[in-house]
């Protein structure tokens, strides 16, 4: 006899769950699964391994794998018995990483990574999960979905880098991996809390333009940024208070804070169709205001690359963002992002009627850099322009190149005066804000927030209150 769906569903989900679907029962389920390297089962007082809610063990495995869990005892995860070390191995050598390299990151011995990619061993699911989200990769899908070459653009992309510049070491390579697992369980999370505004809807498409001999790419960005503050509701003369805000909360774009060589200003990361920024907290960008530019500029291309210009990742220097003017720039996607960043920041027709309002242009620079909120380089090369290159650049000269008290408040509170230390800093902010409010609503158990954000879970109860008021 045929077992009706409502009787499997309350089979599986629990006779308190309700709704007509298995996505509706997983969010009103008590259950905790449990998960190991190879093998699925419902939890229990004495289970060992990941714990997981119904809804984490649904969106990973299927309703299919769960009946199994609930029928047999438990569910085998992967027909592979090579998986998940075969996985775990192409994505570190995709990288050009060493296993030395790994457990530097992990902080274990170059042993523990080689049992890792041992397919006769088999491991806690809690260190073969934190090898995983270091390298990029999906913690979820462990055992269940080898990884294929078309998984690991970014990989081969972070590997050429690795191989032409010297200055990306391999803790370079895994902090942009990090940032790239951060951004893809973001939108994840936004996803299941209906979070996640459509870009197209709000006016944002690829645009393939970047410039003509009549019509040059830094004009195209300048379009580009006027287009920008239409669709953010901007008027042309109003200074963007909190730019984090602008791209955190209007527009829903994961913003990964990383501590790198001080060569670096940031990256715009792509993984599969997950999109995000990141921006170094030292160098330059420890001035708030070069911080913005470097945001701006990444902003220019997530929101208007085509994927064939974006590679998966870009990866700026501050010589990139801060080291010519956008009209001499060869590089005409980089001119283009350059131009954008200004234009959007500081609207060149306001920023010159507030540089001609004072007699001083000392202190008419300075004017503009604080309306604005943008850094010496930017302001100066925007008048530069605006007064039609008529004042040499070398001329430009201000008092004070450092913010103002309130542009580093706007700017930097998530990040200076996130509670608990403990979690790294390319996960704190609204990444964790959303991890919090997913454990509340349990689409993630605690043992899940804890991983996520790499802090025991005692102390992150303790600051919670205070990540959920930072939003």
């Amino acid at each position: 006899m045929a077992v009706d769906t409502r009787d499997s569903l309350a089979i599986v989900f629990g006779e308190t769950s309700r709704g007509d679907t298995a996505e509706e029962r997983a969010r009103t389920s008590n259950r905790e699964f449990v998960r190991s390297q190879d093998h699925l089962a419902l939890a229990n007082s004495k289970s060992t391994g990941h714990r997981i809610t119904a809804w984490e063990a649904l969106s990973a495995f299927g309703f299919t794998k769960l009946e199994e869990a609930i029928e047999y005892g438990s569910a085998v995860l992967s027909p592979e018995s090579n998986e998940p070390a075969q996985t775990l191995r192409k994505f570190r050598e995709d990288r050009g990483l060493e296993k030395a390299d790994v457990a530097h990151a992990l902080k274990v011995t170059s042993l523990q990574v080689e049992s890792a990619e041992d397919p006769k061993t088999v491991n806690p699911i809690e260190f073969l999960e934190r090898v995983a989200i270091i390298l990029g990769v999906d913690e979820a899908q462990l055992s269940v979905r080898p990884a294929s070459d078309a998984d690991d653009k970014l990989g081969i992309r972070l590997r050429r880098i690795k191989e032409t510049n010297q200055a990306f070491t391999p803790s370079t390579v895994i902090a942009f991996d990090e940032a790239a697992w951060v951004i893809h369980k973001q939108i994840s999370l936004s996803s299941w809390l209906e979070d996640r505004p459509s870009l197209t809807a709000m006016g944002f498409e690829a645009d393939s333009r970047y410039g003509e001999r009549l019509y040059p790419a830094w004009q195209v960005g300048y379009d580009l940024a006027h287009a920008a503050r239409a669709n953010l509701g901007l008027s042309t003369d109003e200074p963007i208070l909190s730019l984090r805000e602008i791209v955190e909360k209007k527009l829903k774009i994961p913003l990964i804070h990383l501590s790198l060589s001080p060569q670096f200003a940031g990256a715009t990361i792509a993984t599969g169709s997950s999109r995000g920024i990141a921006v170094n907290v030292n160098g330059l960008n420890q001035n708030e205001w070069v911080r913005r530019a470097t945001i701006a500029h990444e902003l220019g291309h997530l929101l208007w690359d085509p994927d064939e210009k974006l590679k998966s990742v870009v990866v700026d220097t501050f010589d990139t963002i801060e080291g010519q003017p956008p009209q001499l720039r060869p590089d005409f996607v980089e001119a283009r992002a350059n131009a954008f960043a200004i234009e959007f920041l500081a609207p060149r027709d306001s920023a010159l009627q507030i540089f001609e309002s004072h007699d001083d242009k000392a202190t008419a620079l300075r004017e503009v850099m604080v309306h604005f909120g943008v850094s010496f380089t930017s302001a100066k090369f925007q008048i530069w322009n605006a007064t039609e290159r008529s004042i040499p650049l070398e001329s430009f000269s201000v008092h004070d190149v450092e913010p103002t008290d309130d542009w580093k408040g706007r700017e930097s509170y998530t990040v200076d005066f996130f509670k608990p230390k403990e979690v790294p800093i390319s996960r704190r902010g609204r990444f964790a804000w959303y991890v919090l409010n997913a454990m509340r609503k349990k689409f993630v158990s605690e043992q899940s927030a804890a991983l996520f954000l790499n802090c025991p879970i005692g102390i992150i109860k303790e600051h919670e209150a205070q990540i959920l008021s930072l939003y």
